[in-house]
């Protein structure tokens, strides 16, 4: 009893200190200091976390007060008792000091294996080791080699005491126990280990301190600003824009101790306070909306549109508020542009990084060399998942030796320093497009014209736009990826086809330094097989590219054509019709079994985007004939219910317009920017599919109580957890499927000039700049707190402070219900847990790869809607709108009787159209009529929807709509009246 009172205490004491420390403390010792971030598991794991290399799998909670891992898959990649692996980071070691080290542990047999020692941050060094028993010294600190402890199924304690001869500066504290051929390690599926009392105290305490952050927990608690519930755009909103804001009561905030309030149901009175005089400029009334699912908070939205003298304020509402921010006509400066496009030259491979062409952060430390200067990979012929050793690519797999150098890092893949063809097309296109649409005016020439500024490219000065001479280093690598006729394997009949990826053949450690890293690691780079994916996408970006470097570079633009067009008919030579029977087959071109988000068993989209941007660069009618023949054409193929598959995951459903699997948007956004080579008819189905998305994700930010235009439908299973475990909720990369919907919107008021598309985009920017269940900013360097530790192999300070840590402009991939590393599980979240809010489960941490990687497919979207928003943002004013005259896409229908009419498409109450009536109907309402919100469209576009929005808001069926209807919708999701929802328009 005592020692549990003790341990109580203790973990009590633990989480006082976390919770009323808001931003990086350091803490003065004395003697007996506990190095520790946890001991005692009463409440959280973090900054223990578990580790995995597939296929090796565990699953790891808190039970009882203990670290709980049970092993379903004993066995890893590298067949060693390190591919399953409990470790703390972080921790800092001075010499001559005496460290006290200790640790209980059982298990659910008897005679496992467990190994553990202290080591430098990528495991190399070995400085105290278990040793059987006891624990001692190890061979890189004076001492010997260690053997494993034995585990029983009753606690036994092993103590020991570290002496180092060194200050050490990133070491690790880790357990290993998978099932190992050669070193340690005997696990077995079913295998169970429970961790207690861990500890290392420094007896000394001369002087040492330590530096405990919030272990990359993110919540208002850490925001730095007291009674912060006011969730708001930390960076500000335009004066002549929809300004909005979120209370939340905090309520789906999951970690232990965070602070709760309760907001009520019922209007609050907020203020706007002028910073400068502290005074009230501006006052109204919140407007309840109830529980927001995704983020698990009860919430009200603060609507203050109508202010708009510049100026920097914040948001009162009684004694909570939100942080400062800036009202004013240019919240996204150029720089902001500028540092989200330096991402890509300090991700380039094979070239030197000097400080000359970077935008922000320690220019010193991020500068580089490269990795590589003439980089060469074995293509492989057959795909493998994983390898034993540096030799079999070589010698097992390999069919030949190529050039691979060049292009961009994919970042997110950067700890096996992944290039993909897929998805550096996918960023490739994005970024051509920003500049394609850009460029329709004199203002956005210039803006990315040679040596302006916008891009800091040692290729500036030749008189080729600098956004452009950056695209151009990545195509020239994808150049290098085409099948060339003598390769052995795929020569004969594939030649030029495109290799899907290079990459290591194993993951390599955070906290590597890429001008050593190969020879460090002994590492042989692979080059995946061909497929039609990457063939596809190669050729709709070449394509692209000859559109646009031709008023520039003739010659380039001629060869990046012809390029485009034989990539092209190597698809149409080699293509056949997927079935089941492909999926093992080892050199699928279809490649379902990659174990990558980009996996694609179904490449139309990607004919036809290839198709698109053919005809769009020659406006060869072969090309357009071409396009009308896949299904959909002219429409946004998966629009809104686009398939997206995942590690060994079932299809699920994500309310996005384009992502890495879904590439159809792209080629139709291509087809709108180049509308004069389309026929009138086609041109309006384009604009109808285009405006009938936007309109979704308006609604789609309507309903959620943050306003993110993005949610997932489906659950879905991730077999790298466990089948059983079904997870509801947001997918990883959920911020780039934000800014991908926020570029549909944009689009929308290009063709519109209607202010609500532009109040939807910058509604999108807001949510990634705080106005989150979180208060939180998920782009480094922009915002009072904001992200600091994105997932990257370089950027890794927080594991190892000798690296830099990330500059300015970094989009992080954002909050994913996945779970699948072992970071943020650490947090407390469960896979597949219905209590986990999507929005709520991220961690701000260099090893949370799961919600929090970097990636150019993340940041080329963020640059393009900035850019968007600098060009049409900045010193808006209304406009006349122009909504394009809609026309059937097929032959229509004979007209529908009256009676079908009124019982098909008229709900009293539905205000968003969603056949459903809830809370976001009232929120849609009210504006309407306080005039922040216009209900009705022309007629002549939609007549159903027309009719729809005309009768809908008529509540209570007296013919106007007014506060009335308001008052009876509110009344009715407070449960208190019934509306009887009339589908008659009588």
């Amino acid at each position: 009893m005592k020692g549990k009172f003790l341990k109580a205490v203790s973990a009590a004491l633990m989480s006082a200190a976390l919770m009323t420390t808001a931003v990086v403390t350091p803490l003065n010792v004395s003697a007996n200091y506990q190095l520790l971030g946890e001991t005692t598991f009463e409440c959280k794991m973090i900054p223990w976390h578990a580790v995995e290399a597939a296929p090796a799998k565990q699953i790891f909670r808190i039970e009882d007060g203990t670290a709980h891992i049970k092993i379903y898959c004993p066995k890893g990649a590298e067949g060693e008792c390190w591919d399953l692996q409990l470790r703390h980071r972080g921790l800092s070691f001075r010499a001559g000091h005496e460290y006290e080290v200790s640790f209980q542990v059982k298990s659910n047999r008897e005679g496992i294996e467990l190994e553990s020692h202290i080591s430098d941050s990528k495991d190399d060094k070995r400085y105290f080791v278990v040793d059987g028993g006891e624990m001692h010294n190890g061979p890189d600190m004076d001492g010997n080699w260690g053997k494993p402890y034995i585990l029983t199924t009753k606690y036994q304690t092993v103590t020991g005491t570290f002496t180092p001869t060194e200050d050490i500066d990133a070491a690790q504290w880790t357990f290993q126990y998978a099932k190992g051929d050669k070193y340690a390690g005997n696990a077995q599926e079913g295998d169970e280990i429970w961790f207690d009392m861990m500890s290392i105290v420094d007896k000394s305490g001369n002087d040492v301190t330590s530096e405990y952050d919030n272990f990359g927990y993110t919540s208002r608690d850490y925001s730095g600003v007291e009674n912060n519930y006011i969730s708001v755009n930390q960076l500000g909103y335009y004066t002549k824009l929809e300004k909005e804001a979120t209370l939340g009561d905090n309520s789906g905030d999951i970690i232990y101790g965070t602070s709760k309030i309760d907001i009520g149901s019922s209007p609050l009175r907020f203020d706007l306070i002028d910073t400068e005089t502290g005074e009230s400029v501006y006052n109204g009334k919140t407007m309840p909306f109830g529980r927001d699912k995704d983020s698990g908070d009860h919430v009200h939205k603060i609507d203050f549109t109508e202010y708009n003298k510049s100026g920097r304020y914040y948001l009162k509402v009684g004694d909570w508020r939100s942080m400062e921010f800036n009202i004013g006509d240019d919240i996204y400066d150029k720089n902001m542009l500028t540092n989200a496009l330096n991402f890509f030259y300090q991700n380039r491979a094979d070239s030197d990084i000097e400080s000359e062409y970077i935008s922000s952060g320690d220019k010193k430390s991020l500068a580089h060399s490269g990795i590589d200067n003439a980089e060469k990979a074995f293509v492989q012929n057959v795909r493998i998942g994983s390898y034993k050793n540096a030799d079999e690519p070589k010698d097992t797999y390999g069919s030949s030796e190529i050039d691979c150098s060049g292009g961009w890092y994919d970042a997110d893949d950067n700890a096996n320093h992944g290039k993909s063809i897929v998805k550096g097309s996918n960023t490739l296109w994005t970024l051509m497009n920003m500049y394609e649409r850009a460029a329709q005016t004199e203002e956005g020439k210039s803006k990315f014209a040679d040596k302006s500024g916008a891009v800091l490219s040692p290729d500036g000065g030749n008189g080729i736009p600098d956004i452009l001479d950056e695209c151009i280093y990545e195509l020239e690598f994808m150049k290098k990826m085409v099948v060339q006729p003598d390769e052995p394997t795929y020569g004969k009949k594939y030649a030029g086809m495109v290799y899907h990826r290079v990459k290591d053949y194993k993951w390599t450690e955070l906290g590597t330094k890429p001008w050593d890293y190969i020879k460090e690691y002994e590492m042989t780079r692979v080059i995946e097989p061909p497929t039609f994916a990457a063939t596809l996408e190669l050729s709709a970006c070449a394509a692209q590219a000859a559109r646009l470097l031709k008023p520039y570079a003739p010659e380039k633009a001629e060869e990046y054509l012809e390029l485009a067009k034989t990539s092209f008919e190597a698809y149409q030579k080699n293509y056949y019709v997927y079935s089941d029977k492909d999926y093992k087959a080892p050199n699928s071109l279809y490649a379902p079994e990659y174990i990558e988000p980009d996996a694609d068993s179904d490449v139309t989209d990607e004919a036809y985007h290839a198709a698109c941007e053919l005809f769009a660069t020659t406006g060869d009618t072969a090309y357009y004939d071409l396009i009308k023949e896949y299904k959909d054409a002219f429409k946004f193929i998966a629009m809104f219910k686009g398939t997206s598959y995942s590690a060994y995951s079932e299809p699920c459903y994500n309310k996005t317009a384009f992502d890495l699997t879904n590439t159809a948007a792209e080629g139709s956004l291509t087809l709108l920017l180049n509308k004069d080579k389309l026929d009138a008819k086609d041109v309006s189905r384009l604009n109808t599919t285009l405006l009938s998305a936007a309109d979704e994700f308006l609604r789609t930010e309507s309903s959620q109580g943050y306003g993110i235009p993005f949610y997932t439908e489906t659950g879905y299973s991730v077999s790298s957890l466990t089948p059983d475990i079904v997870i509801r909720g947001y997918e990883p990369g959920s911020n780039t499927k934000v800014v991908n919907n926020a570029m549909i919107m944009a689009y929308a008021f290009d063709i519109t000039k209607d202010r609500k598309y532009i109040d939807g985009t910058a509604t999108a920017m807001d949510y990634l700049l705080g106005r989150n269940p979180m208060s939180f900013s998920f782009i480094t360097g922009y915002g009072e707190y904001a992200v600091k530790n994105p997932f990257h192999t370089f950027w890794a300070n927080e594991v190892d402070p000798t690296f830099p840590k990330a500059p300015d402009g970094v989009l992080s991939s954002g909050p994913s219900a996945y779970l699948m590393d072992g970071y943020v599980r650490a947090l407390g979240f469960v896979p597949g847990s219905e209590d986990n809010p999507s929005q709520r489960c991220y961690a701000d941490s260099v090893e949370s790869w799961c919600t929090n990687s970097t990636g150019i497919d993340q940041n080329a979207p963020l640059a393009w809607v900035l850019s968007f928003m600098q060009d049409e943002a900045s010193g808006y004013e209304q406009q006349t709108v122009v909504y394009p005259t809609a026309e059937p896409t097929s032959e229509p229908a004979a007209p529908p009787t009256t009676e079908y009419r009124e019982y098909q498409y008229v709900m009293r109450g539905d205000i968003d159209l969603n056949d459903i009536i809830d809370l976001a109907d009232v929120t849609m309402l009210a504006k309407h009529l306080i005039g922040a919100a216009q209900l009705l469209p022309d007629p002549a576009d939609d007549e159903i929807r027309y009719m729809r929005l005309k009768y809908n808001p008529d509540v209570n069926r007296d013919g106007v709509v007014d506060i009335l209807d308001l008052s009876l919708l509110i009344e009715y999701n407070l449960g208190k009246k019934e509306i009887v929802p009339s589908k008659g328009v009588s």
